[in-house]
């Protein structure tokens, strides 16, 4: 299960897979150097990432964001903060687009194999 709030906040049950969809606004179009990189940091202020993925999608208006069975089973169920950024590696430039939301794991009853 996910949830995101009007705040940009995120739950999911642990051990569970997810995705989402990040849509530009103003038809802004991905170009060949873009990635959009999704990080879960401890805390707002620390630079420990505990999770960092990068994702592209040429040519479109939108980039999705998947975390596959596995790729968060060392995080705790517990209160993180993640953040999303648009890089342009041709360009070096970075815009962060969602910044310390918090994403929540929530602790649950089955851990299925």
């Amino acid at each position: 299960m996910i949830t995101i709030d009007e705040s940009n906040n995120i739950e999911v049950s642990q051990y569970d897979t997810f995705s989402l969809r990040v849509k530009f606004s103003g038809g802004y179009t991905t170009a060949a150097g873009d990635r959009l990189r999704f990080a879960i940091k401890n805390t707002t202020n620390s630079t420990d990432v505990v999770y960092q993925k990068d994702f592209r999608n040429v040519g479109s208006t939108y980039v999705d964001v998947v975390v596959p069975k596995g790729e968060l089973d060392s995080l705790m169920a517990d209160a993180y903060v993640y953040d999303i950024t648009l890089i342009n590696d041709t360009t070096g430039k970075i815009q962060t687009l969602i910044w310390s939301a918090s994403f929540i794991i929530r602790g649950v009853a089955h851990n299925v194999d």
